[in-house]
């Protein structure tokens, strides 16, 4: 099962989509909106059978407090624990506020990649697999623009989407001289900021009041 929270806790989207995924045919919920219906149902889909749940992009909620959304995911994950022995619940999170309210048994952050691999992953989604020759100049000026990305997975995955239709010299340089991709990509993070708590946006409110690559002095 594989779930996309987002930064809304619907609980009763969740559960439907959850009673979806462990059915072999659509289940057919029948416009079912008591949650716990669904719940029920939900338990006895998954009563002794091994499942792997995966919960992708989990966020906590700035308007509740810590227990309140702490025991909505208890009601939410209720009917998992009738699962069978060796079932897995798999999430991942920006927040180590989340990680440590539904007390995940091992946490791995995530660094970011290396030079290669962000290459690696560029090269994956601008070059057909059977394609095991790339030119030349192409991949010079391909590792210098993966040079550029700070390792960031998602920057790789939006400037592969330009080389991709642009598939020529010129327009790979004008890639590498322009920095068009950060104006798709900030968007994406100013999610993240808003989900900030309010000190850590001051503290970005107070970066950004000095120039780029500004050194501070320890004393400071």
């Amino acid at each position: 099962m594989w779930i996309c929270v987002t930064s809304l806790l619907d609980e009763l989207r969740i559960t439907k989509e959850m009673l979806e995924s462990a059915s072999s045919s659509r289940f057919r919920h029948g416009g079912i909106a008591n949650f716990n219906r669904l719940q029920v149902a939900l338990k006895a889909r998954l009563a002794s059978k091994r499942f792997l749940l995966a919960l992708d992009d989990v966020w906590n909620s700035d308007n509740k407090t810590i227990a309140i959304e702490q025991e909505n995911w208890q009601k939410l994950l209720a009917p998992l624990k009738d699962g069978a022995k060796g079932s897995k619940i798999l999430l991942t999170t920006r927040s180590s506020i989340v990680a440590e309210m539904l007390q995940s048994s091992s946490i791995i952050n995530l660094e970011t990649l290396q030079v290669n691999d962000c290459w690696s992953l560029i090269k994956t989604y601008v070059f057909d697999e059977t394609k095991h020759t790339i030119d030349s100049k192409l991949e010079n000026i391909g590792r210098k623009i993966a040079e550029t990305l700070s390792g960031l997975p998602l920057a790789a995955k939006v400037v592969a989407g330009h080389l991709k239709r642009n598939n020529s010299v010129d327009e790979w340089k004008q890639v590498l001289q322009r920095n068009a991709v950060w104006e798709e990509i900030m968007p994406i993070l100013r999610t993240s900021y808003d989900n900030l708590p309010p000190q850590l946006k001051q503290c970005f409110a107070y970066c950004s009041i000095f120039p780029r690559n500004w050194e501070f002095e320890a004393e400071q």
